[in-house]
């Protein structure tokens, strides 16, 4: 079995906010910069499921605000990987605090770190008191879908205002990638058919209800 390191790529347009509001007026129409990170790298081979939430990624610092913001997957060498070999099922960007000089761990055995508890906050929306608030999020079928939003427009994060005294602003990357490569059905796979995977039995699958199974009327 061939296992592939693999890495999600950011592509992002940023600029400089000048007050604490996401209509904020800018310094300048063209003062817009643009940058790329990388997560970590994680390996997956054929007919396995990638299930990740990583704590603390890379992400532009101070209070900015978002243009654009696209996300894809990549090997070891950089290179796009087709979605007929490794079908992204969803991936999400959420904020949250937490206080400084601390992190999280899901580890309970790892003590090397003293540990704290984030609070997640998304992005301030259309209304107020997180009524339709803004999130990044996407799965494959919308894969090349531009994301620039229309001048005057941003997302403002890293607003000091908005963070609490001795709390930082930091992000969580979560996936769940499947790797289609030798499958039988791919449609199947991607799908998330519980009877096609192995899985344990305490396995939770919200596809498919508390109990993981399809239902009678369902056909693939």
């Amino acid at each position: 079995m061939r296992l592939i390191s693999k890495s999600f790529i950011f592509s992002l347009s940023i600029l400089v906010m000048l007050s604490s509001t996401t209509y904020s007026q800018l310094r300048s129409p063209k003062v817009i910069q643009s940058t790329t990170y990388l997560s970590k790298e994680f390996e997956v081979g054929p007919g396995e499921v990638a299930a990740k939430q990583m704590f603390d990624i890379e992400f532009p610092k101070g209070h900015v605000g978002i243009k654009s913001f696209d996300v894809d997957l990549v090997d070891e060498h950089g290179n796009f990987i087709p979605l007929y070999e490794t079908y992204i099922h969803h991936w999400y960007i959420l904020k949250y605090i937490i206080k400084k000089n601390t992190s999280v761990s899901h580890d309970p055995n790892d003590h090397t770190k003293p540990y704290g508890e984030p609070i997640f906050k998304r992005n301030d929306g259309t209304c107020n008191n997180g009524i339709l608030p803004h999130q990044w999020g996407s799965g494959g079928e919308t894969r090349g879908t531009i994301t620039k939003l229309p001048y005057p427009f941003a997302v403002g994060i890293g607003n000091p205002a908005n963070i609490t005294e001795g709390w930082e602003e930091k992000w969580l990357l979560g996936l769940l990638l499947i790797d289609t490569r030798g499958a039988k059905n791919k449609k199947i796979c991607i799908q998330c058919r519980c009877d096609q995977f192995n899985l344990p039995e305490i396995f939770y699958n919200v596809t498919f209800g508390f109990h993981g199974k399809v239902t009678p009327e369902y056909k693939a």
